[in-house]
Order: C-alpha cells, then structure tokens, then sequence
C-alpha cells in the first residue's frame, strides 16, 4: 500500500467498516423479511417475498459466499506458507506477492464457480442461457476487439475528464487525499516492480489480462446483469450491475472511469447475446493496461 498518512489510513479504515456494518444491515433486514413471511409461503397463502430464480438477492449472498471463501482460503494458505517457510527470490518477489498472485486467481475462479453453481443446481439452466458457450465465433472476436478499442479509448477520455473537473473544483488537499487513497487501491500497489520483474508482469497479465475477465464477466454480466434486467428492466439493471462492476475497483477516482465501461459491457453482452463478448473486450482493456504498465514510464499509467 503506498505511504498513506494517518488520516488517510483511518479514511480507508472508515469506509471498511461502512461497508462491513451496511452489508451486516441489508442481509439482517432480508433474514427478517424472509422468516416474516415464511410460514405464509410455505402454507401456499402468499407468493415468496424472493423470486425462486433470477433474484437480485441471489448475486447479493453470492458474492458475500465467494468473498467468505477467499478470505478463509487465503488465511489458510497465509498459515501454510508461513510454516513452511515458502518464498520466492528477487526484489519484490517473496511470499507475499505469490499468495496475492494465488488470491486473484482464486477471486476469479471463485466468480465464475457461484454463478455456475446458481445456474446448475439452483435454476436448472445450462451455461448457453447465460450465452457461454466452449469457445467464441470469428464474428464475435471481431465485434469484441472493435468495441474494446471503443472501450479503451472511453475509459481514458473518462478519466482524463474526471480528474480535470476534481482538480477544478475539490480544493487541493481534497484533490491530494483522493488521489492518494485512489492509488493506494489501486493495482500498482500489489505489483510495485512491475516495470523491472518480468515475474510481476507475467502473474499480473495472467490474472488481469485472462483470469479476471473471465471470472468478473461470468459474476457482473453472466450473474448480476441477468438478475438485474429481469428484476428492474434492461437499464436499471444496466445501471445497477455497471455500478457494482465500478465500486468493487478501487479508489473514488477509478469509479467514475470504470461505470461507463461496465454499461458498454453489459450493452454489448445484450446486443450480441454472448458472454464471449464482454469478456474479450475486457481482457483486451485490461492487456494493454498491463502492457502499458511494463513500458510506459512510472506515474503516466
């Protein structure tokens, strides 16, 4: 994490503990409604308060059920290799940044299996209702890569935007703040030699160019977008599933750059009906944000 003061350090402690006591909240008030209405239910005198399928709740507890598992997952491994005294040699590359490496290959493998369990046990359905199928089509890689470079070009006109207007208007230990917290959320943090170890730019290629694609796709479009159009219509749920795909990256100033590529993704994901899509666009972004890292000199990325 990079050098945060202490105000900023309690900052982020801050909006941890936001976040932690709301999720606590909503699914306390969600457990209250369901065993209100439960007996009810059960003696066929009202309908279920949550739909049997395709309910908004179900990406709600299934992401909380991914994000349990992690966690413990990783505190295991954390244990393990501590015990057994595991690292690997060179700067920056030691056991701290395997377990990172282990932990967002995890994420995302974790991403896709909570939707594939809904789908398979839960609904009944099949992969291709979600519009996966084994591997893309000629027409859907071109499409893809189009709207990729639409999308990369959007995300830097976004960001460029976003950080003049702050700069205009937040005064400047507002904008510093910012910035600072934003970076130190940001994904240089876990890779800080990215641009000198050929080990860091191959784990964070693999798990940002290919894993995290695939496994954030199958949780914020395959999952949470289908729940959400079906639950709200297609542009509140684009709406809703492009917000939560933006607050899960980071710090305050990536949100506001991040929220138009989630409705790009979720808009192309409509229009052409595979998942394929979304998921080539978004490796396609996030390779040359890796590639751009390795290259570009420290600080212009």
């Amino acid at each position: 994490m990079a050098d945060l003061s202490g105000q900023e350090t309690m900052i982020i402690g801050l909006v941890i503990i936001a976040v932690v006591a709301l999720v606590i909240a909503i699914d306390a008030v969600l457990l209250m409604v369901w065993l209100w209405h439960r007996d009810a239910v059960a003696a066929g005198l009202r309908q279920p308060v949550f739909a049997r399928q395709w309910s908004l709740v179900d990406p709600w507890i299934g992401g909380q059920i991914a994000a349990a598992m992690l966690l413990w997952l990783m505190l295991l491994a954390g244990i393990f290799m501590g015990s057994a005294g595991i690292a690997m040699p060179g700067k920056g590359d030691g056991a701290m940044l395997v377990l990172m490496l282990a932990g967002l290959a995890l994420q995302n493998v974790l991403l896709v299996g909570v939707p594939v369990a809904y789908l398979f046990f839960r609904y009944g359905s099949r992969l291709e209702d979600i519009g996966f199928q084994w591997r893309p089509t000629a027409r859907q890689v071109r499409v893809a890569v189009l709207a990729g470079i639409v999308m990369i070009l959007v995300g830097l006109g976004v960001e460029a935007g976003v950080e003049m207007a702050a700069k205009a208007v937040l005064p400047p230990h507002v904008w510093t703040t910012l910035e600072r917290l934003s970076k130190s959320l940001g994904i240089e943090t876990v890779f800080p030699d990215v641009r000198r170890s050929w080990w860091q730019f191959a784990g964070l290629f693999v798990t940002a160019a290919i894993a995290a694609p695939i496994g954030e796709e199958f949780f914020f479009r395959g999952f949470l977008h289908n729940c959400a159009k079906r639950r709200l219509g297609p542009v509140w749920g684009t709406l809703l599933s492009a917000s939560a795909f933006a607050l899960i990256h980071g710090g305050p100033l990536q949100v506001a750059a991040i929220l138009p590529m989630g409705v790009l993704l979720a808009w192309t994901y409509d229009r052409t009906g595979s998942l394929w899509v979304p998921i080539i666009i978004h490796a396609l972004n996030n390779g040359v944000f890796v590639v751009a890292m390795r290259i570009l000199p420290e600080g212009s990325v």
